[in-house]
């Protein structure tokens, strides 16, 4: 799962979402960014047990930025600081640590039989993205790079 929403009653209603399709359980969750959008519905994740995967700086800026959209942040509890695989059973999930929107805790997710593409907040559909904590140089230089356009070839096809 992805970004489980800004607020504990979204994480539990897209849980229950999230059992009305499959039986399957959830394994992790994987916040691409610190802020409290993406963030706030960890409370709900956390109760359930699920690890919760982050990237870099991710604990510190959800406890010392956000607090007044989130007093009391539940920040992820696996860090990753590169790029990244995670197996679930036969299913790879590709973790990519990238720059441009939310300053060192930006992070990608890829499922390659799937073709899926989860960004974050680094790239929207026929908007230019907002730049945040981030930098339009670091953006601009991961839209270039052979992988991200790799990726987004793939998921087109």
């Amino acid at each position: 799962m992805i970004d489980p929403f800004q607020n504990e009653a979204l994480g539990n209603l897209l849980l229950s979402e999230v059992k009305k399709i499959t039986d399957l359980p959830v394994k992790y969750v994987v916040n691409t960014h610190f802020h409290f959008d993406h963030t706030g519905g960890n409370k709900a994740i956390k109760a359930q047990e699920i690890p919760i995967v982050g990237r870099g700086t991710i604990r510190e800026d959800m406890l010392n930025r956000n607090l007044e959209y989130d007093p009391n942040p539940v920040p992820p509890d696996l860090i990753v600081t590169d790029d990244t695989k995670i197996w679930i059973g036969k299913r790879l999930i590709e973790l990519e640590a990238v720059e441009g929107h939310s300053g060192g805790t930006d992070i990608i997710a890829y499922v390659p039989d799937a073709k899926v593409l989860f960004t974050g907040d680094i790239l929207f559909n026929q908007k230019f993205p907002y730049i945040a904590d981030g930098s339009i140089k670091n953006m601009f230089y991961l839209y270039g790079k052979a992988n991200f356009r790799h990726w987004l070839g793939n998921c087109f096809r």
